[in-house]
């Protein structure tokens, strides 16, 4: 039968040497250890709980625990007692250990012939060596247990980093898009009233169209025995012009002032050193002369549309457009160019940035300040025959600048 031992033995066990205690103290965490085992500990930290032990002055001075050590010395008697067992085979006490076999034996069992030539020991000779050979591997699992520990807690603190990180950074990317949002329901407010102020403007012209449409009609029906009068009544038309600014390229335009709020880099092409550039580079061939310079792209627009623009500011004289349709700037005085025909421009303040918009579907061509997206002018470009080129025209000043800027969505 089993000892009644078994039954609390494992209470009685000190957790770091495994045997019953001996000289209990309880620290303050409230788990118990031999006096020897807990000041023998390399870590500062309760095996059990993990909780800061006291200095290894502090230690030493603990109370030992009378009602633990009673019970471990009555379960050390009992032990002693009950582990006088006895052979099952010979009815002897086991007093050896056999090192051959690793099991215990009696002297009847020594001299037998199944343990012939084999090694034995006292059991508490052999339950000492065994402890010695624990020793080592307890030191190192105590200090494998602390290095451990160490690194939960620095992973747990690098975790700890990472959420704060995660944090700020999903704060500075709400605060970024928040600066978008409010650029684009800016804009949206601008240009749903443009688009408003051109309905009206367009809607009030049809309604003077139709009125004159009335008048004629009346005229007609009230003359209608004189059909030479009815010829001579032919009613002017007003066709509408319901067009926003941004009537097909909005979306664009939205984009591009998006761009601007973070500060895009353009395209700076040097007149002095390049003589043609390659398409990718967005780039243009030009003619060298002592006064002017004459550019047309090295790609040629057949459909679609496009958008460039070119830095005008530090130059007295340029065109820029395509071929045969293009703004002039001359002499502080702007016109429209058509074939055979030159129109003058009013643009309020300094044009610093010209942009040009292509749309090849309809053979128009549109003008806008590019920092501010006003419109110049539109040109009708019917007599356009495509494709075409983009079309640069820049005089040389004195000082001359380094170079010329452009730079094509």
């Amino acid at each position: 039968s089993h000892r009644p031992v078994s039954l609390y033995a494992e209470d009685l066990n000190c957790p770091v040497c495994l045997c019953i205690f001996t000289e209990p103290v309880t620290l303050t965490c409230g788990h118990s250890f031999c006096r020897s085992c807990i000041t023998a500990l390399p870590s500062a930290q309760c095996p059990q709980c993990r909780a800061v032990l006291p200095a290894k002055g502090e230690a030493e001075r603990l109370v030992t625990n009378h009602i633990l050590k009673s019970l471990s010395e009555k379960g050390k008697q009992t032990v002693a007692q009950e582990d006088q067992l006895l052979c099952l085979e010979h009815d002897e006490k086991l007093k050896l250990f056999c090192v051959t076999d690793q099991r215990l034996a009696c002297i009847i069992c020594r001299d037998g012939e199944e343990h012939d030539g084999h090694k034995f020991k006292p059991v508490k000779e052999a339950a000492a060596a065994l402890r010695r050979g624990l020793d080592p591997g307890l030191a190192n699992m105590a200090s494998d247990i602390e290095e451990i520990q160490n690194l939960r807690e620095a992973q747990s603190l690098e975790r700890s980093k990472a959420k704060e990180l995660s944090g700020k950074l999903q704060s500075q990317i709400q605060q970024q898009f928040e600066v978008l949002h409010q650029h684009l329901r800016k804009r949206e407010k601008q240009v749903i009233a443009d688009l408003k102020t051109k309905e009206e403007e367009a809607l009030q012209k049809m309604s003077h169209s139709l009125s004159s449409m009335d008048s004629a009609l009346a005229q007609c029906t009230e003359q209608r025995d004189s059909w030479q009068q009815l010829l001579q009544v032919t009613p002017r038309t007003t066709r509408p012009a319901f067009q926003s600014p941004f009537q097909s390229h909005l979306q664009f335009f939205m984009w591009k002032e998006l761009l601007q709020v973070v500060e895009p880099s353009s395209l700076t092409v040097g007149i002095p050193t390049i003589r043609r550039i390659s398409d990718e580079s967005h780039s243009m061939d030009y003619m060298n002369h002592p006064q002017t310079f004459k550019l047309f792209s090295t790609s040629k627009f057949s459909s679609g549309q496009h958008y460039w623009e070119v830095e005008v500011e530090l130059r007295s004289f340029w065109c820029v457009g395509v071929r045969d349709y293009f703004l002039k700037y001359k002499t502080q005085k702007y016109f429209s160019c058509k074939p055979n025909k030159r129109v003058p421009v009013s643009i309020s303040g300094v044009l610093r940035r010209l942009g040009v918009y292509l749309d090849c579907s309809s053979l128009s061509l549109s003008f806008y300040n590019a920092e501010s997206m006003v419109k110049i002018i539109s040109l009708d470009c019917t007599g356009l025959r495509l494709p075409v080129s983009a079309y640069f025209n820049v005089q040389k000043r004195e000082p001359d600048p380094s170079h010329i800027t452009i730079c094509r969505y």
